[in-house]
């Protein structure tokens, strides 16, 4: 995946206008929903389901924002059967934008 970026700056500047503070608060949010799409998509692999419903929220709420690389891991994930190894790119994933959140304005890496 590392041909697509982790985020797209100019989308993400675009939903935000440049406030830094509703920078920190989306980022905020979206580590929290991203981890709990991403729990539910681990809850539903280990019974065997059907996790195309957290996937295809995760894919939406990265869109919106302009988070590219779990985007399209998501979209993958919503049209795919539930794999461990896609599921282990996603939470690798997640980590790359948690450490970017950080990086950029000082979000926590814990949320």
């Amino acid at each position: 995946m590392s041909e697509i970026a982790v985020l797209d700056h100019d989308r993400f500047e675009e939903v935000t206008g440049g406030d830094r503070e509703l920078e920190r608060e989306l980022a905020e949010l979206y580590l929290k929903t991203a981890g709990k799409y991403l729990a539910e998509m681990v809850t539903i692999l280990e019974r065997d389901g059907d996790w195309s419903g957290p996937a295809h929220a995760l894919k939406g709420a990265s869109a919106n924002l302009g988070i590219s690389e779990m985007h399209e891991l998501a979209r993958r994930a919503e049209y795919s059967e539930p794999d461990t190894s896609l599921v282990s790119q996603m939470q690798t994933g997640l980590e790359r934008v948690r450490a970017l959140f950080a990086e950029r304005d000082g979000t926590p890496h814990a949320v």
